[in-house]
């Protein structure tokens, strides 16, 4: 199948800016869950911890570090995530090929590593139903990326012939 060229274009501006806001709000709901839990976990004076034993505070303050690690987890993936989706969209907007590479070779990559967490998690799954969310979540990673970059990529090709042949619009439009 092969889509045309303005759709392309389209799709993969769309691509980066859904890669620049999800990971802008990821960051920040985190940020803000985290930022509850620390508070109600550092808080003496809250009556509602005086009814809880003390093996559900201890699972509060763990959820709560659990979190605060997320947090920072997070943001280190996220800021190079915001930086390559920048590059997406300017090398589509200037039609920059070298631009849109880069975020190839980094969603690559992700892709890569995401199978490998999910498939330590696989094996490390306790029961069948555990194990069967982590594969979906593996095959659902591995399908999304590559149409992802079946996109991308299919954009990045028709910048190429373009400048070969001297266009900067519609292909349609080119003398060739």
């Amino acid at each position: 199948m092969i889509l045309p060229t303005r759709e392309v274009s389209v799709l993969t501006k769309v691509i980066g800016w859904l890669q620049v806001i999800a990971n802008f709000l990821s960051t920040i709901i985190l940020g803000f869950n985290a930022a509850v839990l620390a508070a109600d976990g550092s808080s003496g004076n809250n009556t509602e911890w005086d009814s809880l034993t003390a093996s559900e505070i201890e699972a509060l303050e763990s959820n709560a570090q659990t979190m605060t690690a997320t947090f920072y987890v997070n943001t280190a993936l996220a800021i190079p995530a915001i930086i390559m989706a920048v590059l997406l969209l300017w090398g589509s907007y200037t039609r920059n090929a070298g631009f849109i590479l880069a975020w190839m070779i980094s969603q690559g990559i992700v892709i890569v590593v995401s199978v490998g967490f999910l498939s330590i998690t696989l094996f490390q799954s306790a029961g069948a139903g555990a194990a069967f969310f982590n594969f979906s979540g593996m095959a659902v990673t591995i399908l999304i990326g590559y149409f992802l970059l079946w996109i991308v990529g299919t954009h990045r090709k028709e910048i190429i012939i373009y400048s070969k042949h001297g266009c900067h619009e519609e292909l349609v439009k080119c003398s060739f």
